[in-house]
């Protein structure tokens, strides 16, 4: 069995988790830790040109008599990806650059930062905040007008319910494992848009 890396030649990005803690009525202290790298390259276009590429190239060195049949399912792959990239670009035009949408698990970096957004996260290492860190996240989706909160259908959405009637928004569950992978991301883009 032949085992191919998709990821090389993407640059891995690392998981950023937000910690709120000394809080107090005039002073909130916000870090960033850096943890491990994000494994979700997948929800960046870009990235999954790179991963398609891969596995084109596998398929003709494996199988080169069946090359122009891998070559024209590359090819609109490749359309399928640009399609879908125009769209999400069509749909977050509207929106500032450095725009937050909450996320409970951070799964959805590599979209971010491809269309020059900020995902909010509020897991923390796998592990739900304390009520403190709660109210600081909910006080800054607020002052960020966050449109909606995403949870994965893996995960309990209890905790976003509680945010999100607290916040008069959305949960909307959407998993970066979905299958549809062009509608997945084209449901996140107008969601963070309001649409």
């Amino acid at each position: 069995m032949k085992i191919i890396d998709l990821t090389a030649g993407i640059e891995k990005r690392a998981i950023l988790s937000q910690k709120h803690h000394e809080h107090n009525a005039a002073h909130t202290d916000a870090h960033e830790n850096i943890t491990a790298k994000d494994p979700h390259i997948w929800t960046a276009p870009e990235n999954v040109k790179i991963i398609a590429l891969h596995i084109y190239e596998t398929l003709l060195e494996i199988d080169p008599a069946n090359g122009v049949y891998y070559k024209v399912n590359y090819e609109k792959f490749i359309e399928h990806i640009n399609q879908t990239d125009k769209q999400i670009k069509a749909i977050l035009s509207q929106i500032p650059k450095g725009t937050k949408f909450m996320v409970f698990h951070p799964s959805w970096g590599y979209f971010a930062h491809a269309y020059g957004l900020e995902q909010l996260a509020v897991e923390v290492e796998g592990k739900s905040p304390k009520p403190q860190e709660l109210i600081m996240l909910i006080k800054e989706a607020k002052k960020e007008k966050v449109k909606a909160i995403f949870t994965q259908p893996e995960f309990s959405d209890s905790m976003a319910k509680v945010m999100a009637s607290e916040l008069k928004i959305k949960v909307i569950k959407v998993s970066p494992l979905a299958g549809n992978w062009s509608e997945n991301l084209i449901k996140i883009a107008n969601a963070i848009a309001g649409k």
